[in-house]
């Protein structure tokens, strides 16, 4: 087989030819790429001061300024497409894109939906970085909020990547929506004790704890008469961080537990009562001992 060396290098010099002939609009494709890309970062510090100015989070701004880079960027990548190839226009990608519009979006649904779900978080804000939130059985502080997934680190160390398409549909608890967070204790005293004594006890203790706040004041509500003894329900007002929240209710309980044995008042004691009921012989008759009667039956 003879191989045809200079038809392979005519071809060669064509391409070489083209590519000179080419080089002034590859020299400005580039420049116009440069300056989208400079102009794109102006652009993405303008967005960020205009959203700082509005009061929004730094991750707003953040996400705008990305989506100004990524718009400056797009148009600055057309013009120089058309810039090298002068037959290019902007409405031959579009149809391009059309076609293929319907599988790219079946592919990146769910890219999509965390994209805006994140846009609509991060806007509207019902929650912000550093915030207790619990959704989807997961109880943690929130670290991050990003356009795909928001990152929340629970009480004990673990890091949860939670979808936004999730959280913007589910219901999510803001624990640290507010200052304070109202805690419930309920018990049971005899009764036999000094239920204003024991109130007024209760309250003292209370006073003592410096986390509890003062307004609203903690208060002891009688709720019911149980079975074997009165029951109280104590509430106060702690700040909502769970550590916190347990570190005070380990001191209330302790604080209550000492000045209840102190004043010799003691919790109820449930008694129960077990009856044995007694086995059928085959006569039909009851054997043993009569379980209600307590007498042996004749």
């Amino acid at each position: 087989m003879k191989i045809d060396i200079n038809n392979a290098w005519r071809q060669v010099q064509a391409i070489a030819n083209d590519v000179i002939t080419l080089l002034p609009n590859l020299v400005l494709a580039g420049l116009i790429l440069l300056a989208s890309y400079v102009l794109g970062r102006y652009a993405a510090r303008l967005v960020r001061a205009l959203s700082h100015r509005a009061g929004r989070g730094a991750n707003v701004g953040l996400l705008l300024g990305r989506l100004a880079v990524y718009v400056v960027m797009t148009f600055g990548f057309l013009v120089a497409l058309s810039t090298v190839f002068p037959s290019f226009k902007a409405r031959d990608l579009i149809q391009v894109l059309g076609i293929g519009g319907v599988a790219v979006g079946f592919a990146f649904k769910d890219i999509f939906q965390n994209f805006l779900a994140g846009l609509i978080i991060l806007i509207s804000r019902p929650f912000r970085i550093g915030d207790i939130i619990a959704v989807k059985g997961y109880e943690g502080t929130v670290e991050d909020i990003q356009t795909r997934a928001t990152m929340i680190r629970t009480y004990d160390n673990q890091r949860i990547v939670i979808p936004n398409s999730t959280v913007f549909a589910e219901e999510v608890k803001v624990v640290t929506a507010f200052e304070s967070r109202r805690t419930e204790i309920e018990f049971s005293i005899d009764y036999g004790a000094d239920l204003v004594e024991v109130k007024e006890g209760i309250l003292n203790e209370l006073r003592l704890i410096a986390d509890i706040d003062e307004s609203p004041a903690p208060d002891v509500l009688t709720m019911n008469f149980g079975d074997s003894g009165v029951v109280l329900r104590v509430r106060y007002w702690v700040t909502p961080e769970k550590a916190n929240i347990l570190v005070v209710r380990d001191e209330v309980l302790t604080r209550i537990k000492l000045m209840l044995a102190a004043k010799g008042v003691n919790f109820p004691k449930q008694t129960v009562v077990v009856q044995k009921q007694p086995a059928e012989t085959e006569s039909g008759h009851a054997s043993g001992t009569d379980w209600a009667s307590g007498k042996n039956p004749s």
